[in-house]
C-alpha cells in the first residue's frame, strides 16, 4: 500500500515540474486523433521521456492548467511495483481535485512497464473516464507491436528516433551559414561528428573521450536488458559476438548462414534459425533495421543479400575503432536511419549495377537514392550514376538523388534528373 500522502506529493510535483527542464524542441510529428491513446517506442536513450514532457510543456503554453495533467515515472523507486498502484494514483488525483472531471486530465505514463497490468488501466482511462492518455514503456517490456494488440488498435504509435542533424544543431545552439567560410567549415565539422558519433542526445553533450565507453554501456544496456532479459537467451556471449559481427557488417550483404557456420567452427553450437530469430529480435527493440533487395522474395533473405543497418552511427563506432574512419559507409548509415525517420521502409536495387536504397511509401517505390562521400573519382561517379540511373529506369522513377558529404549538383543522365546534395539536406530531401 503507497503511502496517500506520499503519491499527492509526486503528483503535485510532476505538475510543478513541467517546463523546469530545457528541452530540445523535436521534430517528430505528434498525431491529433481524438479518442486515441498515444504512444511513444523507440530505441534506449532517445529521448522518449523528453518529449513526453515537451507535450506537457506545451499544453500548459496552450492556456491548459497545469493541474489538469498527471506526469509520473512508474519506475520511481518510491512506488511499490502493483497493479493496486495505478488505481491509488488516481484516488490520490481526486482527493487533491475533486471538482476535475478525469475526462479533462492529461496523464502522462513514463515507464509504465513497472506496474503490472498497466495496460487494463490506460484503457479504463480511455474508454470509461474518456481522458487523454501518453506512455512510454522500456523495450524489455513494451514493444511497438506489442502495444497495438495489448491495447487492441486503440492506441497511435510514435517511433522517437535519436537526434537527426538538425536536431543535433538546435541542441547545440547552432545557427550556421553554409554559404560563409566559418559556417561552412563549422557544418563540415558538425556533420563529420554526427555521422562518426551519431545523435544520442547524452552523446551529442559529451567529451568525447567518454563517447566511446558510454555507447558501449548503450549496447550492453541494450543486450543484457532488451535481448537478453526479454527474450531468455541463454547464450550471451554468442549472442554479443553475433551482433558485435551484424553491427561490423553494416551497410554489406550479411550472410546469416556464413556466420553460422563460422560459429560452429569455432566450437559453438548454434543454428541458422535461432540466429535469425535474434536478427528478429534486435530488429524488434530497434537496435538494427533491415534492408532487403527490391521486389525479395522471403526464400531470398537466406541467400545472404540482406543488408543491415544500425539505429544509430554511434553504435558503429562504438563496435570498431576502425568503423569510425570508414566514411563512407557512416554516409550510408546515416542516410538509411534518416529515410527511416521520415517514414520510410528501406530496400535497395541488384541490377548489373547497384543502387543504395530504393525507399518505399505505403509499399510502392518512392525514391532511388545514392549514399557516397565523394563523387570527385571519375570512376567512382560514373559508378554510383550508372547504378542510380539504372534503378530508376527499371522502376519508372524520373529523378534520382545522391547524398554526399560536401557536393551540389545538378544533372541529367539519360532522360533521369540527378540532385547531389550534401548529407546535411538529407531531412529535407527525403521527407518531401
Amino acid at each position: 500500500m503507497n503511502d496517500p500522502a506520499l503519491l499527492k506529493t509526486l503528483i503535485t510535483r510532476g505538475q510543478a515540474a513541467i517546463g523546469e527542464r530545457k528541452l530540445v524542441a523535436r521534430d517528430v510529428k505528434l498525431p491529433r486523433a481524438a479518442g486515441k491513446l498515444l504512444t511513444i517506442t523507440g530505441i534506449r536513450r532517445c529521448g522518449k521521456s523528453s518529449l513526453m514532457r515537451l507535450q506537457a510543456e506545451a499544453l500548459v503554453k496552450k492556456g491548459v492548467d497545469r493541474r489538469h495533467i498527471v506526469f509520473l515515472n512508474l519506475e520511481d523507486d518510491r512506488l511499490e511495483p502493483s497493479h493496486t498502484t495505478l488505481d491509488q494514483i488516481l484516488r490520490a488525483y481526486r482527493e487533491l481535485h475533486p471538482e476535475v472531471p478525469l475526462s479533462k486530465v492529461h496523464f502522462f505514463l513514463d515507464e509504465v512497464q513497472a506496474m503490472p497490468r498497466w495496460d487494463r488501466f490506460v484503457l479504463r482511462l480511455h474508454e470509461e473516464e474518456q481522458a487523454p492518455v501518453m506512455v512510454t514503456g522500456s523495450n524489455a517490456n513494451v514493444l511497438a507491436k506489442e502495444i497495438a494488440t495489448t491495447l487492441r488498435g486503440r492506441s497511435l504509435n510514435i517511433p522517437l528516433m535519436p537526434f537527426s542533424f538538425s536536431e543535433r544543431l538546435r541542441l547545440r545552439g547552432l545557427e550556421l551559414d553554409p554559404f560563409l567560410p566559418k559556417g561552412a567549415a563549422k557544418l563540415a565539422n558538425e556533420q563529420r561528428d554526427h555521422l562518426q558519433w551519431g545523435g544520442f542526445p547524452e552523446v551529442i553533450g559529451m567529451d568525447p573521450q567518454f563517447r566511446y565507453k558510454l555507447l558501449q554501456e548503450y549496447f550492453d544496456v541494450m543486450l543484457f536488458r532488451d535481448l537478453l532479459e526479454r527474450y531468455g537467451i541463454v547464450q550471451p556471449v554468442v549472442l554479443k559476438h553475433f551482433l558485435k559481427r551484424v553491427l561490423t557488417s553494416a551497410t554489406k550483404p550479411t550472410s546469416v548462414r556464413k556466420m553460422e557456420l563460422d560459429l560452429r567452427s569455432a566450437g559453438v553450437k548454434i543454428t541458422k534459425d535461432l540466429l535469425y530469430e535474434w536478427m528478429d529480435h534486435a530488429q524488434a527493440v530497434h537496435l538494427i533495421m533491415r534492408c532487403e533487395p527490391f521486389g525479395a522474395h522471403a526464400r531470398e533473405r537466406l541467400s545472404g543479400k540482406t543488408r543491415y543497418y544500425a539505429t544509430d552511427n554511434g553504435l558503429l563506432s562504438a563496435m570498431s575503432f576502425n568503423f569510425q574512419e570508414e566514411w563512407g559507409r557512416l554516409l550510408e548509415n546515416a542516410v538509411a536511419v534518416e529515410a527511416v525517420r521520415q517514414g520510410a521502409a528501406l530496400t535497395y536495387y541488384h541490377g548489373k549495377q547497384e543502387c543504395d536504397f530504393i525507399l518505399l511509401r505505403d509499399d510502392r517505390q518512392w525514391k532511388a537514392v545514392q549514399a557516397c562521400w565523394s563523387l570527385r573519382d571519375t570512376e567512382t561517379k560514373k559508378r554510383e550514376l550508372a547504378g542510380l540511373v539504372e534503378a530508376c529506369k527499371a522502376l519508372g522513377l524520373k529523378k534520382g538523388l545522391v547524398l554526399t558529404a560536401d557536393a551540389t549538383e545538378d544533372l541529367k543522365v539519360e532522360a533521369i534528373k540527378v540532385q547531389v546534395r550534401p548529407f546535411r539536406e538529407a531531412e529535407t530531401l527525403l521527407a518531401r
